[in-house]
């Protein structure tokens, strides 16, 4: 099954060669010593693998109220007799190396990820390290590594009837140091089983703080959970999110910690392929699809995440400048003005590529202006009379079935809603872009793909008869030497619009030039 021989645990043997049910993954369990796993972990010999196999570090937890999550687990563990029920899980780096390796000659679909996390890995033994840790990252972070070697401090009992409160591991007398390297930890060790089931074994390790189904689906191996994961690494989206965690835009639901940034990336690519975020059982069934627009979808959606992110100006990112749904809609409405094939982006008057938007930052400012503007306007709430008797709108006495009100959910009523109320604004928007050179509109012969395809689709079911040809014969015409042609020239503003090409011989298309 694997490249490591089976022994039998130190806690619970477990006869394999009798075994009548068939493992699907197999684990030793071994007790070490706390200074023997703090050791490794601070010497560089045990990492984690956040990306993939486990939760982001909770931080927030384990330091908030002077550290007293951290404080309680060591004060516990240190007073308890025997060996510690809470143990650790590792699995050694050489197995999974052996088994990315495995899996990326056997499952092509998914090879670019398998790659990913191999390279990974590699560089991860490079250093010198010899396991992943896959559960209890953050207990020996920001607990035991933080008491044996920073500075949290504990209240230890002892039998003499002394309590030494509020005490560094480094002011301990020499004898209780030695007690406490010596209390015993359970450690299992995954030895073989497919890293799929690595997986759900975490899911089932983590039961008494539940993983939320968003959490569960970022560790799918699939490549729609591989393309999200990939975009919220990257550097410049990874501080776009901090900058909004920290500007407190996200609710809960959006907790960095919780991998609450995937879930709004995922909600705009349930979106631009269904017209809405999604409920948790929709977007479960969306991480499990493969079908033939998906690839296009997820480098849309990883486009637009990388260019808002590069070019959102940090000012505009706080509470006073920029709501969750405001900012959600610019994702929308971006994807409609870049790719014709979204939910929403029939009709769209203007198909733009995003290296044509020569000011993003301008862009970007005055998009969420005005969406803000249209939200915002108290017309849209419901007048009642204050103290003084003076009319006055306030925003908690919002009309039903305004922008106003269809920003207060995410049902996909109130995304269509918004698509159809700003949509004209947002056009009127754009070609005030194109006027102000804000946006640089293509006057040069270059047709963009999907055009193309379009145009080719169009004639080559007609027969591809050249317009061009004074006596044109359908019966040897073909797609062979033809080029897209502009019927009224570029020259002589001519679109790039479908009805204004055609398709002719490459020898006609010279000869016509720009006349």
């Amino acid at each position: 099954m694997g490249v490591f021989a089976i022994t039998n645990s130190v806690i619970g043997n477990t006869d394999l060669k009798n075994s009548q049910i068939l493992k699907n993954l197999i684990i030793k369990t071994e007790v070490w010593p706390i200074r023997k796993l703090v050791d490794k972990y601070h010497n560089g010999k045990i990492t984690a693998f956040g990306k993939w196999l486990q939760r982001l570090e909770q931080s927030d937890k384990w330091t908030k109220q002077d550290k007293q999550c951290a404080k309680s687990y060591i004060e516990d563990i240190i007073t308890t007799s025997g060996v510690t029920f809470q143990g650790f899980v590792l699995c050694p780096l050489e197995y999974l190396i052996h088994v990315l390796k495995h899996e990326s000659e056997q499952n092509l679909s998914l090879k670019d990820l398998w790659i990913d996390m191999l390279q990974w890995c590699q560089e991860q033994k490079a250093k010198g390290v010899e396991y992943i840790i896959l559960d209890g990252q953050n207990r020996l972070k920001f607990s035991l590594k933080q008491f044996i070697y920073g500075d949290l401090k504990v209240s230890i009992p002892t039998t003499d009837g002394r309590v030494h409160r509020n005490i560094s591991y480094s002011d301990l007398p020499e004898h209780l140091k030695v007690e406490i390297d010596k209390k015993e930890l359970v450690i299992s060790i995954i030895v073989d089983g497919a890293v799929e089931f690595i997986k759900k074994q975490l899911i089932s390790i983590n039961a008494g703080e539940p993983w939320t189904p968003n959490e569960k689906r970022c560790v799918e191996f699939t490549p729609v959970s591989f393309s999200l994961n990939r975009t919220a690494t990257h550097p410049t989206v990874v501080s776009f999110f901090k900058n909004l965690s920290e500007s407190k835009i996200f609710t809960k639901k959006y907790d960095l910690e919780k991998k609450g940034d995937i879930l709004f990336i995922a909600e705009l690519l349930h979106v631009i392929r269904n017209g809405s975020v999604g409920s948790s059982q929709n977007l479960d069934d969306m991480y499990q699809v493969k079908d033939d627009k998906l690839k296009e979808q997820l480098e849309l959606v990883n486009s637009l995440f990388l260019w808002v992110a590069q070019h959102l100006n940090e000012g505009l990112i706080s509470k006073k400048h920029l709501r969750k749904e405001v900012l959600r809609d610019v994702f929308i409405f971006l994807s409609m003005l870049v790719n014709k094939k979204t939910h929403f982006s029939s009709g769209m008057s203007y198909n733009l590529k995003l290296n044509q938007i020569t000011s993003p930052d301008t862009f970007l400012k005055d998009l969420i202006s005005s969406i803000e503007e249209e939200r915002s306007n108290k017309d849209q709430c419901q007048v009642t009379i204050d103290s003084n008797g003076n009319e006055v709108r306030k925003e908690e006495n919002v009309l039903p079935n305004t922008f106003m009100d269809n920003h207060n959910g995410t049902s996909a009523k109130n995304i269509s809603f918004r698509v159809k109320f700003y949509k004209p604004i947002f056009e009127e928007l754009i070609e005030e872009f194109i006027n102000k050179g804000v946006i640089k509109k293509l006057t040069s012969r270059f047709i963009p793909s999907d055009v193309k395809d379009d145009v080719y689709k169009k004639y080559g079911e007609s027969g591809c008869l050249d317009i061009h040809e004074r006596f044109p014969t359908s019966n040897v015409s073909s797609m062979k030497n033809m080029e897209i042609d502009h019927i009224q020239p570029v020259a002589k503003d001519g679109s790039n619009d479908i009805s204004n090409l055609t398709l002719t011989s490459r020898k006609n298309n010279r000869r016509k030039g720009s006349n």
